[in-house]
Order: structure tokens, then C-alpha cells, then sequence
């Protein structure tokens, strides 16, 4: 998980417009909350073999605005299946990639 402080000024609206139009340029957002500050996208397939994505290995994000909105919470997980079972983690390359381009759009101003 990552934080993303959320540069003041912009309103619960705001923040929640700016976050769903940086996930939508990449993502698909399955599950909103406006209310709670709570956004999911859908799991994805990031690895294709011949132009197929291959469903064995899947990534989705969870976010959260927590602290009276002033942090943004980004929780990667990915699943990974053999056979019956599956192992869960995180894709930091993609969650690193995610984190950096919400803190250019949402965070504070160094």
C-alpha cells in the first residue's frame, strides 16, 4: 500500500473527480463510493501471450481517502492461478506507476 497526500484546497468533489478521471485513462473502475471516498477498479489481466490476455495473472486497485480526505490510500493486489489455487500479492511496478501519476495529479506541491 502507498499514501498519496492530498494537496489542500480541493474539495471531497474534487478529489473524487480528479481520482476517477486519472484511474479511467488506465483502468476500470468497478466499485465507487463518492460518499466514503472509496473507489475499486476491476480485476484486469496485464499479461498478454499473442495478443490474448492471459486471465492466470490479474491485477485491481483499491482506494481509499482516509484522514478527512487529506490522504489517499492505494492498495494494490494481484493473484497469480495454479490450478485450484492461487497465490496472492502485489504488482509494485504497477502500483509504483499508479502511485506517481495520482501524486501529480492529487498530491501537494512540493
Amino acid at each position: 500500500m502507498r499514501n498519496v497526500d492530498v494537496r489542500e484546497g480541493l474539495t471531497h468533489q474534487q478529489a473524487m473527480r480528479t481520482l476517477m478521471d486519472a484511474l479511467g485513462q488506465r483502468y476500470v473502475v468497478d466499485v465507487v463510493d463518492q460518499r466514503a471516498g472509496f473507489v475499486m477498479t476491476t480485476w484486469q489481466a496485464s499479461v498478454s501471450r499473442d495478443g490474448v490476455p492471459d486471465l492466470k495473472y490479474r491485477t485491481r486497485f483499491v482506494l481509499r481517502f482516509v484522514d478527512d480526505w487529506h490522504v489517499l490510500q492505494v492498495h494494490s493486489e494481484a493473484r497469480w492461478a495454479r490450478g485450484d489455487e492461487a497465490d496472492i500479492g502485489y504488482d509494485s511496478a504497477q502500483l509504483e506507476s499508479l502511485t506517481a501519476d495520482l501524486r501529480a495529479k492529487i498530491g501537494k506541491k512540493a
